[in-house]
């Protein structure tokens, strides 16, 4: 159990928010891969927080015209997904829990 598995096929809802997750992490690459492995797990579980609270508010703006909600509500979501990645990645860094062959600690593994 929470092993990645080639052979799973992903909802598209899974496949959508990956999506967004990958254009978003790409669109910050300028900052320095992986850059988020500099931070530790207090700042991260309080930069999740702070996401979480952006999609409450988000989907509580009434101003947000509906033809644009669903696309902000899906960005909110994905950053809410990388930010949580990032504490998973940080701490399996920090606590060598990465195993050699299944999950690698570096881009250059995957």
């Amino acid at each position: 159990m929470g092993e990645y598995s080639e052979g799973v096929e992903a909802r598209w809802q899974v496949r959508k928010l990956a999506s967004l997750m990958e254009e978003q992490l790409q669109r910050n690459d300028h900052k320095g891969k992986e850059g988020w492995r500099d931070e530790r797990g207090a700042w991260l579980m309080a930069k999740l927080i702070e996401e979480v609270h952006e999609l409450f508010q988000t989907t509580e703006n009434e101003s947000i015209p509906l033809s644009q909600v669903a696309a902000v509500v899906w960005q909110e979501a994905a950053d809410i997904a990388n930010v949580a990645m990032m504490v998973a990645d940080t701490y399996c860094v920090d606590v060598g829990a990465y195993e050699t062959g299944k999950e690698a600690p570096d881009a250059e593994a995957v």
